[in-house]
């Protein structure tokens, strides 16, 4: 939900629950170093490490180029999976992909959720980020029937800032009931998150001369142009044995990345004076959608070192994705670095 915050300073509280009796499981082995297998990237909560992400691995986006997983199945993302669910994410490509079912060029992103907990768990984090930014969240782990019931998720809320004063606030809940019967198990989940505020980063074009660098923290945007969108995603999972050396992995998602709002501001640095044109394209609500799944069945056969697998699988997608309708604004010509806020005007948007 938050990735791609660089927190500066760091600090977690932990908090569990007093009742007598009961055993409570923390955060502490959460740690993205220990965690690592490889230096390819692996990130946990916020912690990252190796020199690859979801967004570029080789110059290319595993995630753009419809490489997720999660838990192992082929997932299409809309927006980010929200960090009450994962446990962590790696990234498999070259050596680390050897043996990792339909691998691609572009490397694989593996979001691996939350297991089924072992012991009851309460935990608080604050995170404190540059510029007075702060990410707060709240995790649950609940065993409710002994090893047969389970359930994981929790909310959090986020206030990112940046250097050039654009930031978001955001909020969201996740909830990952997990049920085990022998050697099966199925895990319905759910997450909600809004944005409910998104100043973007103003885009700075130059061609013959450079600008003087503007104030830090001084955010040239106009406060109306305000975006605003939500990130929400289902899906339930499935992994059993079928007979035998037979078994089954399978897995149905929806995720859903509706924009209520969506404006670009763009200054075109036209002397050495500082002079720029100004213009802004606001986007009217459109909607992005997929429904994705993939159902896996595996045969092992073999002894030793002669251990083979034989893969069965079929997997699907199905996005829908609006796009136009923006209106465009010219607003002249701005001394760049210097707040100029012109009135909201009113949009008048064409179909999507």
């Amino acid at each position: 939900m938050f990735q791609g915050q660089r927190a500066a300073v760091a600090v977690a509280s932990m908090a569990f629950w007093a009742c007598p009796g009961a055993a409570f499981a923390q955060r502490a082995a959460e740690n993205a170093v220990a965690s690592s297998d490889d230096a390819f990237g692996t990130s946990v909560g916020l912690e990252s490490t190796g020199i690859y992400s979801e967004g570029d691995t080789r110059g290319f986006s595993p995630v753009k180029g419809g490489n997720a997983r999660i838990d192992g199945i082929y997932y299409d993302p809309v927006g980010n999976l929200s960090g009450r669910l994962r446990a962590s994410t790696s990234i498999r490509v070259g050596p680390a992909a050897q043996d990792y079912p339909f691998n691609a060029p572009t490397g694989v992103v593996e979001y691996q959720f939350k297991p089924f907990p072992a012991n009851t768990g309460f935990s608080l984090g604050n995170n404190f980020g540059a510029f007075g930014g702060s990410i707060r969240d709240s995790d649950l782990r609940l065993p409710i029937l002994g090893g047969h019931v389970g359930l994981t998720g929790g909310v959090a809320t986020a206030d990112l800032q940046q250097s050039d004063g654009s930031h978001s606030t955001s909020h969201g809940i996740a909830f990952r009931p997990i049920i085990r019967s022998g050697r099966t198990e199925i895990a319905p989940f759910v997450s909600f998150s809004k944005y409910t505020t998104n100043y973007a980063h103003p885009l700075i074009v130059v061609s013959n001369h450079l600008p003087t660098l503007p104030q830090k923290r001084r955010f040239l945007g106009q406060s109306w142009a305000k975006g605003a969108y939500d990130n929400n995603i289902a899906g339930i999972t499935l992994k059993t044995p079928v007979i035998g050396n037979l078994s089954l992995r399978a897995g149905l998602f929806r995720a859903q990345g509706d924009r209520d709002s969506n404006f670009t501001e763009i200054f075109f640095i036209v002397s050495p004076a500082d002079d720029a044109g100004y213009r802004l394209i606001a986007d009217p609500a459109q909607a992005i959608h997929s429904t994705s799944g993939e159902a896996l069945a595996a045969y092992r056969f073999g002894r030793g070192r002669l251990n083979h697998r034989v893969l069965f699988g079929y997997r699907a997608r199905n996005r829908y994705t609006e796009s136009g309708g923006s209106d465009f604004r010219n607003f002249g010509t701005v001394r760049f670095g210097t707040l100029n806020p012109p009135v909201e005007p009113t949009f008048t948007f064409s179909p999507v």
